[in-house]
C-alpha cells in the first residue's frame, strides 16, 4: 500500500471515529436531516448540492462494488438486492443506500440547492462550478470498475424490486429501466 493510500485511510478512519455518533456507520453518506441537525447554522448559510444516478444503474454498481471481493461465484444479483434491502449482516452498513432519496431530501422535499445527474456529470459539474464561480475545473476519473451493461443483470423481479425500493427517486427524476428484459 502506497504512502498516500495509507494517509488517506488514516484520515478516513479519524473521520469515521469523530462523526460516527452523529451520522452512523457511513459518515460520508449522511442524510440531509442528519447534516442539518448537526449544524443548523451551517446548513442555512452554505450552498448544498448532490448528484443523483439512475437507481437501476446505481444498484448494479453497488452490487459490483460490494461483492468484488467475494469468492467466485459472485452471489446472484437478486440475492444481493434482497440481502441489502433486509439489512443482512454482510451489507448492514450499506442498507441505507438502497434509496438515496433521504440524502438530499427532508420531509420528502428536495432540500439541496443544486441536483446534478450522473448521466450528465461533466455538463452538470461545469454548471455547478460556474454557479460557484470556480473556473475551469474538470473531473478526474479515480475509480474504475468493471465495464458492464446494467440491464443484463436484471430480470422482471429485480427490476420491480428496485422500482419499489427507489420509487421516489425514479418518479421525481423520471428515471426508467433502459433496456430489454431478458432472463
Amino acid at each position: 500500500m502506497g504512502m498516500r493510500s495509507q494517509q488517506t485511510r488514516r484520515i478516513l478512519s479519524l473521520q469515521d471515529k469523530k462523526y460516527h455518533r452523529h451520522f452512523g456507520p457511513l459518515v460520508d453518506h449522511p442524510t440531509a436531516t442528519q447534516v442539518r441537525r448537526f449544524d443548523e447554522r451551517a446548513w442555512r448559510r452554505h450552498f448544498k448540492f448532490t448528484f443523483v444516478r439512475n437507481p437501476y444503474a446505481r444498484m448494479a454498481s453497488l452490487y459490483f462494488y460490494l461483492t468484488r471481493k467475494s469468492d467466485p461465484p459472485r452471489m446472484e444479483f437478486q440475492e444481493f438486492l434482497c440481502r441489502l434491502k433486509d439489512g443482512d449482516d454482510l451489507f448492514k452498513k450499506w442498507s441505507h443506500l438502497v434509496s438515496t432519496w433521504s440524502i438530499y431530501t427532508i420531509d420528502d422535499q428536495i432540500a439541496v440547492d443544486f441536483v446534478g445527474r450522473y448521466e450528465n456529470l461533466d455538463a452538470d459539474f461545469a454548471s455547478l462550478c460556474e454557479h460557484l464561480n470556480i473556473p475551469g475545473q474538470s473531473l478526474k476519473q479515480t475509480k474504475v470498475g468493471p465495464r458492464y451493461n446494467y440491464c443484463e443483470l436484471y430480470d422482471e423481479n429485480t427490476r420491480l424490486l428496485v422500482g419499489q425500493l427507489c420509487g421516489s427517486e425514479i418518479e421525481h427524476f423520471g428515471y426508467r429501466f433502459d433496456g430489454p428484459l431478458s432472463d
